[in-house]
């Protein structure tokens, strides 16, 4: 069992690189979403500057591709592969891909909205003298907070399963 779970880490950290790849290589594509969605705030507005993200000039504020949620996705890709693996060991293989690429879709959704709130709350805060700061301790807060929401809700469904 500790070698599938070895082989089972090593094909999640695997994938999740690979999506880490495929979500930094088309920074223009995966932060649209996110411009569109903050450009809902009033005054807000962003303009897609090659190189760098989407600028909102008004508001002196960037979303850059650090933004995009990539990271979070691959910490809770690995969070989930490796803290639900025994629950599901005698899983028919059909059954397993469904569940994968399930968590797959609720992974990036969730990467989506956790990156959209955290730059949507540290918005306000683009002018303030401290407001790099501020807006690290928003993302830390936020990406921990989160992380730990998904792993006990990981858990408590694994639990579940094995009933």
């Amino acid at each position: 069992m500790k070698k599938r779970k070895l082989i089972n880490g090593a094909a999640a950290l695997a994938g999740a690189l690979g999506f880490y790849a495929l979500f930094t290589s088309q920074p223009q594509v995966f932060l649209r979403p996110h411009a569109a969605l903050l450009s809902l705030i009033p005054g807000v507005s962003f303009e897609y500057v090659e190189g760098l993200g989407y600028l909102a000039l008004a508001r002196n504020f960037a979303i850059t591709p650090d933004c995009m949620g990539a990271k979070w996705f691959v910490a809770a890709l690995l969070i989930l592969c490796l803290s639900t693996d025994d629950a599901h060991a005698h899983e028919r293989p059909s059954r397993a891909a469904l569940r994968l690429g399930l968590c797959l879709f609720v992974l990036i959704a969730l990467a989506f909205a956790v990156s959209a709130l955290r730059i949507a709350v540290s918005i306000p805060f683009a002018t303030h003298p401290s407001g790099a700061l501020i807006h690290r301790l928003i993302s830390l807060a936020a990406y921990f907070l989160s992380l730990l929401a998904l792993y006990a809700g990981a858990q408590a469904l694994s639990r579940r399963t094995e009933r």
